[in-house]
């Protein structure tokens, strides 16, 4: 009963026999599709714009979601542990970020308008010191030329990223508003490194690291393709215009034949559920 009550149509109340026949006999969800919130294009940070997205983490009533309900659904679809912490930690009430909220709306973290150059206030979402710019829109609508900049500067004729082609799409962006060519959207000034300029980045001051090498760092090594280490031109520009996860296929383990239980061996199968090293 509980089976059906959690994987039936809501519209409809029922599930097809050939949608029940996969739940049983091939451990897949019920081809119900995901209906994304209408205003999914106010979420400014690509991880978790996918995760909301797809339907993998759910705000409550209210519109909000916890540290401890994002890093389980970030470990749950097979993110690193110490990225999950790290991505926690830096958005979520913390040792790191002791002005970040306990809980956090994903439609509202961009408190800092484009072009200005002021702190994030408190018990607010806190943005990163500077930003890409991509997502970081008060329409909604991504700026998708900003990342056809990047992969004009940084791809050129590749069709994967690589880690260093990453930072290289960091570093366009890391130098603040008026310092003439590619600049950050706009800066949380509270968040600056000590002993970095305005129109210094990464590249020309180390001093000038922040989470924006950090956030994109992650983002690449959570979703990059294991066997080869890179992500997709077509996949990355997913990622962020989109919200859709990496095209990676999930390998089901060899015997998840051997799960009894329909409800967790779906979950399992299909990479939502994954099992610790023991």
């Amino acid at each position: 009963e509980n089976l059906f009550l959690a994987f039936r149509t809501q519209e409809t109340g029922v599930i097809t026999r050939q949608d029940f026949r996969g739940v049983w006999i091939d451990l897949e969800f019920p081809q119900t599709p995901v209906v994304p919130p209408t205003d999914i294009g106010r979420v400014v940070c690509p991880v978790i714009g996918m995760f909301v997205k797809n339907g993998l983490l759910v705000p409550d009533a209210d519109g909000f979601i916890t540290k401890e309900q994002t890093r389980a659904v970030f470990l749950a679809r097979g993110v690193p542990e110490n990225i999950a912490n790290a991505t926690t930690d830096g958005n979520f009430l913390s040792e790191e970020c002791p002005m970040c909220p306990e809980r956090i709306n994903p439609f509202l973290m961009n408190p800092i308008r484009s072009g200005d150059v002021v702190p994030s206030p408190e018990d607010n979402p806190q943005e990163h010191f500077r930003s890409t710019g991509i997502r970081d829109t008060e329409d909604g609508v991504p700026r998708g030329e900003l990342l056809t900049k990047a992969e004009i500067l940084c791809l050129g004729d590749a069709e994967e990223w690589t880690h260093e082609r990453v930072l290289c799409l960091a570093d366009l962006y890391d130098r603040d508003p008026g310092c003439g060519g590619t600049a950050s959207n706009d800066v949380s000034s509270d968040k600056r490194p000590e002993g970095c300029g305005v129109c210094e980045s990464f590249t020309t001051n180390p001093l000038c690291r922040s989470a924006l090498q950090d956030s994109i760092e992650n983002l690449f090594l959570a979703f990059r393709t294991q066997e080869t280490g890179v992500i997709t031109r077509q996949d990355f520009r997913g990622v962020w215009i989109d919200l859709e996860f990496p095209q990676t296929p999930v390998v089901p383990p060899t015997d998840i034949g051997r799960v009894v239980c329909p409800v967790i061996g779906m979950f399992v199968k299909n990479g939502l559920l994954v099992p610790d090293a023991d």
